[in-house]
């Protein structure tokens, strides 16, 4: 080798030790500010609970290398009544290139690779003693050159038996990218769930093909983002005779802040209900809470129960922004068959708040129901069905629902603390629907609480005694 080529090797080295210093310096930098960022959003996060619970991340030891380092730290609980603590050790790596990311291959520069475990200590000896694997819980992560973190964690098996049953769960994956604790995305997957009847070996229940992905971001102060979750089958089967299908559920969270109100929505869907293998349609619920100003909201939750001295500022301080709650909808569909609901209701400060109904600004409520429904459920001849004929009936002649052939609907407005009514187009005062639901009440009573005989196939089970002859 020429002596030009042995000084580019040697300068080539030594400016990579240099940046491998330089990136290992700017790394504990930059792990030491997220752990204070970190602890001071998990104080203001729990301060003032009623537990007393503090929870907070610390650096018990960091060795720095020149290409790596190794770290310990502990996260700890701390209440009034104990002490938890989940110690964990770190690998660090430095970069611009550590030879373990491009082992998992991360070719691209990074400022480090780490790669963190459990450690068998403190309160963490209990997941080791439930999980398949010598390390239940470990994560590799990529500090990037803007301080973002990308990370995969993963939750390797486990299993739990207690009271004849066992409880397994399989390998479950988390992935986020974040930028300190304001902003990120995260997705992964939930391990098969399963219940087991210890020595049957029967299946109680199971939860399969789960994923999970959202992102986050915190303005003034809120969690605001979308956030999925779906499962492709939930299945509970604690009866030998009766097993219970949900397929293809998902749940959706949105939440968005502006001018310090927040807007919060969930969805649920289940696109199929399952009973001993026959169909019984789907199931969508919808939720929404706008203009709600959660500090208020806050300050009321904390406030100790009962205490509504302590609460009423709080909720007429809620009440001015006029927030507005909505279940809409609340359907289930059975082939062409919808039975829905959609409620939505404003609030405003009330003139009189001894006078419940002045704090309504609007209520809308329309109900939709479909007697099919109940037909490819129950049957023809059943006594659901005929009973929701006759009591439904009932409630078309007290005025509270319209018929039009297998539908009944109900629509009913209410505004300005009940100044303004309408049930199904028709202008009425709040005395007179209180008349109405009166005449109505045992009808509609009775038909909310009508017994339920579904017309399913049930198999005997070899496990289900018999009665004697």
């Amino acid at each position: 080798m020429s002596k030009a080529a042995i000084v580019i090797v040697g300068g080539l080295a030594i400016a990579y030790t240099a940046a491998s210093w330089y990136t290992g310096t700017k790394t504990e930098e930059t792990l030491s500010d997220n752990i204070a960022i970190a602890n001071a959003y998990l104080q203001e996060e729990f301060a003032g609970n009623k537990d007393n619970v503090v929870v907070q991340v610390k650096t018990l030891n960091y060795q720095r290398g020149i290409f790596s380092s190794k770290a310990d730290y502990v996260i700890e609980l701390q209440t009034d009544d104990e002490h938890l603590s989940f110690p964990y050790t770190s690998e660090i790596y430095h970069g611009p290139w550590p030879v373990k990311a491009i082992a998992q291959g991360q070719l691209l520069p990074v400022m480090s690779y780490a790669h963190s475990e459990l450690k068998k200590e403190g309160n963490n000896l209990g997941l080791f003693n439930l999980s398949k694997n010598p390390v239940p819980l470990y994560a590799d992560s990529y500090l990037h050159w803007d301080s973002s973190v990308s990370s995969t964690a993963v939750l390797n098996p486990l299993s739990f038996t207690d009271n004849n049953q066992t409880l397994s769960i399989d390998t479950t994956t988390f992935k986020s990218h974040s930028y300190g604790i304001t902003q990120g995305n995260y997705s992964g997957i939930i391990g098969d769930v399963t219940l087991l009847e210890a020595g049957t070996e029967r299946e109680l229940g199971s939860l399969r093909g789960t994923t999970f992905e959202g992102d986050y971001s915190y303005n003034e102060g809120m969690s605001v983002g979308t956030h999925l979750m779906q499962s492709k089958q939930l299945q509970v089967s604690a009866h030998p005779l009766i097993t219970v299908k949900l397929q293809d559920m998902s749940i959706t969270a949105n939440a968005d802040i502006k001018n310090n109100l927040q807007d919060q929505s969930l969805n649920y869907l289940v696109k199929n209900i399952e009973l001993n293998g026959q169909s019984f349609g789907s199931f969508d619920l919808g939720l929404a809470f706008n203009q709600f100003d959660m500090k208020q909201w806050m300050e009321i939750v904390n406030k100790a129960p009962g205490d509504s001295a302590a609460i009423q500022p709080h909720i007429m301080a809620l009440l001015k922004n006029n927030p507005t709650i909505a279940i809409s909808p609340l359907r289930w569909t059975i082939k062409d068959a919808v039975v829905e609901s959609n409620t939505t209701l404003q609030l405003q400060v009330p003139q009189d708040e001894n006078d419940p109904q002045q704090y309504i600004k609007q209520l809308n409520l329309d109900v939709l129901l479909d007697r099919n429904a109940l037909l490819y459920s129950a049957g023809e001849n059943s006594m659901p069905l005929f009973m929701y004929d006759e009591r439904l009936a009932q409630a078309e002649k007290a005025g509270l629902f319209s018929l039009n052939g297998n539908k009944a609907e109900l629509s009913l407005y209410v505004a300005n603390g009940g100044q303004t009514v309408k049930l199904n187009g028709e202008a009425i005062t709040i005395p007179e629907l209180s008349n109405r639901l009166a005449a109505a009440d045992e009808s509609l009573g009775m038909l909310i609480d009508a017994p339920v005989e579904l017309d399913i196939d049930v198999e005997e089970s070899e496990d289900t005694e018999q009665p004697a002859e």
